[in-house]
């Protein structure tokens, strides 16, 4: 996998010593080390649409069977939850929580132990979440827009884009990119919101 995958990879993650998680069609999380050599690969049900790495280098992958599946560094499996609809994103907070997108349109706040801690509704088909360091959950969905939660799950602002946000991303500053359907990457400045 190192030298180029043969398969389609859906997502990839880097950990603070370099390592690389990568998610694929083949329904596998691989763990790369810093020289792009296997240290170990863990097989879900069903292709993986999304990974995520903690500080702790737990891993967090999300799959076509509606999924979220918790591996500890070795890769060995701690938990499972399972969504109400596939899971196209997660993102993983400084306190080990867990922030799940799916396809029916929900965001799934998890605890540590992967229990729900909260649950909110986008108004469509969700296609990525970020969190910063506040715990404010930034959503993007079908329905164009770009959704700022607080740390409860309480919608705190929403803006609309030109067209479908795929990726949305947030800063130290809490500023927020959406990559959109336009080949627009749009920077909102909301650090006062």
């Amino acid at each position: 996998m190192a030298g180029g995958a043969s398969i389609a990879v859906n997502s990839v993650a880097v950990d603070s010593q370099f390592n690389v998680y990568a998610g694929d069609d083949y329904s596998h999380v691989t763990k790369l080390d810093s020289n792009g050599k296997q240290v170990w690969q863990w097989t879900a049900l069903a292709p993986v649409l999304s990974v995520g790495v903690d500080s702790n280098f737990n891993v967090y992958a999300s799959d076509y069977s509606n999924y979220v599946t918790k591996l500890d560094s070795n890769g060995k499996q701690v938990w499972q939850w399972t969504a109400p609809d596939s899971v196209h994103s997660v993102a993983v907070d400084s306190q080990f929580n867990v922030y799940a997108g799916d396809a029916s349109g929900q965001v799934t706040k998890l605890d540590s132990t992967g229990k729900q801690v909260w649950q909110w509704k986008a108004p469509n088909f969700v296609h990525s979440v970020a969190v910063d360091s506040q715990f404010n959950v930034y959503v993007s969905d079908n329905s164009n827009y770009v959704t700022k939660l607080d740390s409860t799950g309480k919608q705190v602002w929403q803006w609309k884009a030109p067209s479908v946000v795929y990726s949305v991303a947030v800063d130290s500053k809490f500023n927020v990119y959406a990559g959109d359907k336009s080949n627009y990457v749009t920077k909102l400045q909301t650090a006062n919101q």
